[in-house]
């Protein structure tokens, strides 16, 4: 059984991977800026069909 002092520092460095977006994420901010929200909105779609 893991002891509280290895608990933390195990629970602190799984939240980093899931509090960074992945590229799909950061390939939809980046076009609904330079786009709008139709290429935003048509990405997503894109992203969904594809994933």
């Amino acid at each position: 059984m893991p002891t509280p002092a290895d608990t933390l520092p195990f629970l602190l460095g799984s939240m980093v991977p899931v509090a960074v977006p992945g590229s799909s994420v950061l390939f939809i901010v980046g076009r609904a800026p330079a786009h709008g929200r139709r290429a935003a909105l048509a990405s997503v779609a894109g992203n969904s069909a594809g994933e």
